[in-house]
């Protein structure tokens, strides 16, 4: 008997995959624990348009993703960092950069999409990757100047 799966089933098929099973595995076993239905004409139409809605939300998504690494790689934020007696007086904290992001820029990240970023504690330009969704990373050009003293 051909069936959808409805759920993922261990050692049988996975969620949306359509395969043939043993009749009375089909009737005793997984239409009665609602793990998957009989593969109609119908039922596998309406499947076919659910995968292909879904991966056009999918590409749709990718689309947005890549925009917003380019909108993030084209942005050159500078923060400022107290030095005296060239020490560094605090640092740049990961919450800074996606709080730049949030406010200046409007573009909502969290500090977990930040990959592998350490504090910046000293002057220079430092690469920030960020983890965007649908696999898309995009890098952060940060630079770190020494704050003017006013008099």
């Amino acid at each position: 008997m051909k069936v959808i799966f409805l759920k993922d089933v261990k050692g049988q098929g996975l969620k949306d995959e359509v395969k043939v099973v043993s009749d009375g595995y089909a009737l005793n076993y997984l239409f009665p624990n609602h793990l998957a239905m009989q593969a109609t004409i119908g039922a596998t139409k309406s499947l076919n348009t659910k995968k292909q809605i879904q991966g056009e939300e999918n590409q749709l998504a990718t689309a947005e993703m890549k925009q917003l690494k380019q909108k993030i790689e084209e942005l050159k934020p500078v923060f400022q960092l107290d030095i005296i007696q060239d020490k560094a007086q605090g640092s740049i904290t990961a919450k800074e950069v996606v709080n730049y992001l949030k406010v200046e820029e409007g573009i909502e990240i969290s500090t977990k999409q930040l990959k592998n970023f350490n504090n910046l504690k000293e002057v220079g330009t430092f690469k920030v990757e960020i983890n965007l969704e649908m696999g898309v990373k995009a890098t952060l050009v940060v630079r770190v100047e020494k704050k003017d003293k006013k008099k």
